[in-house]
């Protein structure tokens, strides 16, 4: 592993700018007894303890429950790797609760909670992602679309030419549970690998960023729009040519993650937001870079975010 990739704390390392999610503090005045400089009454002594005891009391439990409802609240991301050198993909691999990442220098990293990254390959998919039989990823180097290990070792070649040219360099992958695979290569064409191996242009009369699969539907973000278009799908997983439906932003979108109950996760130029799928926006915070990949831990509330250079954990509300 790379001696400059810094592993952080994810409760305690710096934050981008937004809303702090601590705890904020009680303030409390003096208080003077009127019995200072003379006896006190016994009666006295004793009601003046059982209010202090009254009040710690009562501040342990408020800050308990400040602690329990902080735990999932809309604070920012915390900083978990620092330094990676040119992050261009992430995947997270439930069953071995692992984060990949690959990296344009470092290869391909692995990270598991407590530990440090460690580089499994050296030489990095462009594009990563988890479909319903393992990882899928876009080859740099031949620029081919395979199964890869989570060690980083190249599997199954699933598709090396389109038309009868050689595959242009994938930039983004999204698979359906149908097996069907969503790629967008280098030049914003969006194509459609169906689960019979036939490669196929979707027909899109616009490049686009990034392609995600959320439930029956597919949702790319237009180079430079200010906006999400949403694809319907068929029961082989092929997205249509005509949206649907868009979703408005405030900036435009450079990745995206589904994270069910209609809520989506999008990274900009310069903006983390959480939106429902009608474009709503939750919550949001300023990042000091721009937002190239995101991909969530199912089932536990929490997303990774990634910059060029940096790695986010964010608790999701």
């Amino acid at each position: 592993m790379e001696s400059r990739v810094v592993p952080r704390n994810g409760a305690s390392g710096k934050v981008p700018e937004g809303a702090s999610s601590a705890c904020p503090g009680s303030r409390f005045g003096s208080l003077k007894a009127p019995w200072i400089g003379r006896a006190p009454y016994p009666g006295a002594i004793a009601m003046l303890t059982r209010i202090t005891l009254l009040g710690v009391l009562a501040l342990a439990g408020c800050s308990t429950l400040s602690d329990r409802s902080t735990a999932r609240s809309a604070g920012p991301p915390s900083l978990l790797l620092d330094r990676v050198g040119g992050i261009r993909a992430m995947a997270w691999v439930q069953e071995e609760e692992a984060l990949l990442v690959s990296t344009a220098q470092d290869g391909l990293l692995r990270w598991q909670q407590g530990g440090s990254p460690v580089r499994c390959a050296a030489d990095a998919p462009l594009a990563l992602a988890q479909g319903p039989e393992g990882l899928i990823g876009a080859e740099d180097l031949h620029a081919r679309i395979a199964r890869f290990s989570t060690a980083g070792e190249r599997g199954v070649v699933l598709a090396t030419s389109f038309e009868g040219d050689g595959l242009a360099a994938a930039r983004s992958l999204a698979v359906h549970g149908s097996g069907a695979i969503c790629i967008v290569d280098q030049a914003g064409q969006l194509l459609c690998l169906t689960p019979e191996g036939q490669l196929m242009s979707v027909g899109l009369d616009r490049p686009v960023n990034f392609v995600e699969v959320v439930g029956d539907e597919v949702l790319v973000g237009p180079v430079g729009a200010h906006s999400i278009l949403v694809l319907a799908l068929d029961d082989a997983g092929v997205p249509g040519s005509r949206p649907v439906r868009s979703i408005e932003l405030r900036e435009p979108a450079l990745s995206l993650c589904g994270l069910g109950e209609g809520r989506l996760l999008l990274g900009g130029p310069t903006l983390l937001q959480l939106c429902s799928d009608d474009g709503t926006c939750l919550h949001e915070w300023r990042m000091p870079e721009a937002v190239v990949a995101i991909d969530r831990q199912r089932d536990e509330g929490v997303a990774y975010v990634a910059t060029g250079q940096q790695v986010y954990r964010l608790l999701l509300p």
